[in-house]
């Protein structure tokens, strides 16, 4: 007969957590990605923007800045919802 002593509580509890979060790595996965190349092209592309206009003022490039992240986050968005009507169209 087993007590509640012998009982490997630590295993237990990181065995109830896997099982949580085990059917979420693929979503978990696909965020981060999403997330590391969305950021990596802003970056990318700011510095592009930089070398071509060196002449302008830091104000001039933050707003031309806020205009390539406004573009590639309406892209990121587009993508997104094509991604979602597709999986939807699949369930039907």
């Amino acid at each position: 007969m087993y007590g509640l002593d012998s009982i490997d509580w630590t295993k237990c509890i990181f065995d109830g957590m896997a099982a949580v979060y085990e059917p979420l790595i693929p979503y978990i996965v696909g965020i981060i990605a999403s997330t590391i190349v969305y950021g990596v092209l802003k970056w990318f592309l700011h510095r592009v923007h930089d070398f071509f206009c060196f002449e302008m003022s830091a104000r001039e490039q933050r707003k031309a800045h806020k205009r390539i992240d406004d573009t590639v986050d309406f892209f990121s968005a587009a993508a997104d919802f094509i991604s979602n009507l597709r999986s939807n169209n699949k369930q039907k």
